[in-house]
Formats: structure tokens, sequence, C-alpha cells
């Protein structure tokens, strides 16, 4: 535990001593608790501290804005659509019928065809390969998870129904239009951006 945390830079003043000395702290203040084992949980004293809102203030969280049609949440954007504005999310295009900003919820209703508008993430993190494809078996596969809740599992077979519908576990590029093509190569963040800058340097225009 000590070296995962005194490894970070911002704590390489930070001697072990001293580590240990602010955990004895904690223990004593019942913040953490030593588990039969000599492993380290969050105490009773603390439960309140990290179940607190506040607590969580010092990390920068995006806006997100909740996909809601016919009372079932479809998923989450980043961005506001103006009503009338048609987006794909989930693998299906929608258009925007409503936007709560106060709670933010966007209505939708569903409509046939490809939206031009699409919505890409802003995070900045590296997705390894492996990851991706682990998405792709799990969307392609019948396994059920037995620690999901009911509306969840629903969930997961309705996203599995759409991905079988769709195609994109199977067929690694499809085509939008006469002259546009979506790829689906389930791979890492750094594998896609080499092949975004490859199919650049072709001449191709595209965007991740």
């Amino acid at each position: 535990m000590a070296q995962n945390v005194l490894g970070l830079s911002v704590f390489h003043h930070i001697s072990q001593d001293d580590y240990r000395l602010l955990l004895q702290h904690l223990i004593s203040i019942e913040h953490l608790q030593k588990t039969e084992r000599s492993g380290l949980i969050i105490g009773k004293k603390a439960e309140n501290i990290v179940a607190h809102y506040e607590f969580y203030s010092v990390f920068e969280s995006p806006v997100e804005y909740l996909v809601k049609g016919e009372n079932m949440a479809i998923g989450t954007v980043m961005e506001s659509y103006p009503a009338g504005t048609r987006f794909a999310l989930a693998g299906r295009a929608w258009e925007c019928v409503e936007v709560n900003e106060k709670s933010k919820v966007i209505f939708v209703r569903p409509v046939h065809g490809i939206s031009k508008v699409s919505w890409t993430s802003k995070s900045e993190s590296d997705l390894h390969t492996k990851l991706l494809r682990k998405m792709r078996d799990i969307l392609i596969g019948d396994e059920q998870y037995s620690y999901l809740s009911g509306d969840c599992k629903k969930r997961l077979e309705q996203i599995r129904d759409v991905a079988k519908q769709s195609g994109i576990t199977s067929n690694i590029i499809t085509p939008l239009s006469s002259r546009k093509y979506a790829i689906y190569p389930w791979l890492g963040t750094r594998q896609l951006s080499a092949l975004f800058f490859a199919l650049e340097q072709k001449g191709i225009k595209c965007r991740v």
C-alpha cells in the first residue's frame, strides 16, 4: 500500500515512517479499521464522510445528460441538443423532444435511419484493446451475470439485441451511405488513433 501511494510523484517527499504514523492515526480515530488478516477498510467514523457528496468534489466531473425515451433510460451524453436534433446513441438514432436543463435530462423518441450527429466521448483516458474485445465478447455472448440487478439484466439483453441487429460485432465496416462508412475495429485508444492517422495519410476524411 505504501509503495502504491508513495510511488506517486506528488508524494515522493513523504517517508514511509510518516505514512505509517498517518495510518496509525487514522486507525486510532476509527477512520480506518484493521481486518483479521491485517488489511485496512474504512472505519465506522469515516463512512459518513466518504458517503457525503462533498467527498467527491475534489474530482472534476463532466456534466452529463441522461437520455430517456418512453420512461426508460437509454444512456448519457456530454452535451445538450436542441429539440428536433437527431443524434445516435446506444446503436440507434433518436430525436430530441425536450430538454430539462435543471435535472439534466433529454427526452427523446426513436427515429429511423442514420443520424447526422453522433456523440463522442470527451474522456482522455486510454482504453486497452483487451477491454474493447471483452466488451465485444459480452455483447455476442449469452452469459448471465449474477451480480447484475433485474433492470441491468434487461438492459444488457437490449444492448445485445441492438448489437446483433446492427452487425457491429461481426462487420468491421458498415456503410452509412454511398460515400460514408462506420468502422468498428474493437481496438484500444492508441491503436484506434493509429488507424485514424493511417486513413488520414491516405487522404480519407475521418474522425474518431
